[in-house]
């Protein structure tokens, strides 16, 4: 018998109509994690935490951003549980995303890690090594109450843009 390790993303759609919270993240995963449970399976989520760290940031002014961050916080604790591995991926875009009441508006300078300051500041999100520090605590600050031992030890670069391309 073969194994196969699954990885998916979790994360919005991102193009010009951005998709929901339900529709890209909640229902598709809850889908696949039952269907992986009906085979004893599991898979690695990479978290996009830079939108949930987005939702809890500016989840005093909108309560659907509130409801978004709950939703997924729920989710995410669900598969800890049940044995999934959460792992970092980063969209560091969020960091500059703005919410209009409605829409997401985006700011695309941020799109790549690379494009955050190489400053080593791990207290700066705006900084490359406080992007991944503040996210890397972030998902093993949300999952330590199911399960203290979590470690985030595997990253993903949104978009595939690990590198800097002109350097």
């Amino acid at each position: 018998m073969k194994e196969i390790i699954l990885t998916i993303d979790y994360e919005l759609f991102f193009g010009e109509k951005v998709g929901s919270v339900d529709s890209c993240m909640i229902t598709p995963t809850e889908l696949l994690a039952d269907l992986l449970a009906k085979y004893d399976s599991r898979m690695t989520v990479f978290w996009d935490i830079l939108h949930y760290w987005k939702l809890r940031e500016l989840s005093n002014n909108y309560a659907i951003l509130t409801e978004d961050a709950q939703k997924i916080r729920e989710q995410i604790l669900k598969l800890a549980e049940a044995n999934h591995d959460i792992q970092l991926h980063l969209h560091p875009h969020w960091i500059n995303t703005t919410f209009n009441g409605q829409d997401w508006q985006f700011n695309l300078d941020g799109y790549r890690l690379h494009d955050l300051s190489q400053e080593n500041n791990p207290q700066d999100i705006n900084s490359i090594a406080g992007c991944v520090k503040i996210g890397k605590n972030l998902i093993e600050e949300t999952i330590k109450s199911v399960n203290p031992y979590h470690k985030v030890n595997t990253f993903r670069a949104g978009g595939y843009c690990i590198q800097p391309f002109d350097k």
